[in-house]
């Protein structure tokens, strides 16, 4: 055999031979394992842990702040699935800071209500602003639960305050943050009954802590998406409460509604998941296997290789590529790129589950926080403490 023929001669050849030879068929093996291969076949990126947060937790909020620093705040410590109905959650008010160049936790202030699945803004200020909350229980279709007010977090004093009342008081609304730095409220979901969507839109103004009605949606929808265009319009996706293709955009100059060019395919209330990038495009990812992206130089949307997988949390990486995270049981990590219109596997954050949270560190890096942890009984689950950190290659 080559084999064994090759062996004899390195037993016969002078040492300085037999090193050279060696290192020839290190360098040959190395090239055959990496024959065929591509940039596909590379992971696109790997995660490490990081140090576990203070307090479990699922449905939280995770706010990069000025400093660099991440605000975890609310979620649920639990959740109990009831087959034959539905599901409840136990809300909590506590918060903690994760300062990323010590990889530690500390105790920040507890908010005034316990929420969870509520939607979080970083103002220009610096202070954030806390809306809503999901539903704490959800049985026959009947949702109920405290949804709670608004609330302001300073994280150079460590408190919160209490911030005026919108118009209405709604789980899942969607915040848009505006050229002035207003942040709108649009949509949602009434706190009560049987879901029903909203077509409020409210506007809060940081420099006067008041809120104003603005004019409403031409569609009830509930946690839709947007994207800001040129010259500060926003253009409004998704969270339709039927399948439907319609968008909208408002001039906040007029503050008036006009129809936007519709999606190419049908998209439904709860299964879309909507970023923009920084070249001013915006993805649209859905959980019924189609994706599209917005162009805003041809004012149209294009079809897109939709993700392989469920989608349980979408990031932001440097030069505009999307990280998705998803699968329950079984969790998988790839990486989109627009451009290409191409999905990369990465590395599977093994230790994280469904209803975590996902925050951007200052160094490009992507943090995921909690999400169900536990069966600590029959369909009783814990929240978790687990912190991955995903580092894009």
């Amino acid at each position: 055999m080559l084999a064994n023929r090759l062996q004899g001669y390195l037993r016969r050849a002078p040492r300085p031979t037999r090193l050279v030879w060696f290192l020839e068929l290190a360098l040959a093996a190395a090239a055959a394992a990496n024959c065929g291969k591509t940039d596909e076949d590379e992971s696109a990126g790997s995660w490490t842990f990081a140090a576990p947060m203070i307090q479990g937790r699922m449905g939280h909020s995770a706010t990069r702040l000025a400093s660099g620093r991440i605000l975890v705040a609310g979620g649920a410590d639990s959740k109990k699935n009831d087959h034959n109905s539905g599901y409840s959650f136990s809300f909590i008010a506590t918060a903690e800071l994760y300062n990323p160049d010590s990889n530690t936790w500390t105790h920040a202030a507890s908010m005034a209500t316990a929420r969870g699945f509520h939607s979080a803004t970083l103002l220009q200020s610096g202070k954030v602003l806390v809306q809503g909350s999901g539903f704490s229980s959800c049985l026959a279709d009947n949702c109920s639960g405290v949804v709670g007010g608004v609330e302001l977090y300073d994280p150079e004093r460590d408190i919160w305050t209490e911030a005026p009342a919108p118009s209405v008081l709604r789980t899942g609304c969607h915040h848009v943050k505006l050229l002035d730095g207003r942040i709108m409220a649009i949509g949602g979901i009434e706190r009560i009954g049987k879901p029903r969507a909203f077509t409020n839109v409210d506007i809060y103004d940081p420099e006067s802590n008041t809120w104003v009605e603005a004019a409403p949606l031409l569609e009830p929808r509930t946690i839709p998406s947007s994207a800001i265009l040129l010259g500060g319009e926003v253009l409004v996706f998704g969270g339709l409460v039927e399948a439907g293709t319609s968008t909208e955009i408002y001039e906040p100059l007029t503050n008036a509604w006009r129809p936007g060019p519709p999606t190419l395919v049908p998209h439904t209330f709860g299964f879309s998941t909507g970023r923009q990038l920084p070249s001013g495009e915006a993805v649209l990812e859905d959980e019924v296997e189609s994706s599209e992206i917005y162009s805003p130089i041809t004012g149209g949307w294009r079809l897109a290789k939709p993700s392989p997988i469920d989608i349980s949390s979408l990031s932001i990486l440097a030069g505009g590529h999307l990280l998705v995270v998803g699968e329950i049981y079984n969790p998988r990590a790839l990486v989109f790129d627009p451009s290409a219109d191409t999905w990369r596997e990465a590395d599977r954050p093994s230790a994280i589950g469904d209803l975590h949270q996902a925050g951007t560190l200052p160094s490009g890096e992507v943090l995921l926080s909690g999400g169900i942890g536990d069966c600590t009984a029959t369909d009783e689950f814990s929240a978790a403490t687990t912190v991955m950190v995903f580092t894009p290659h």
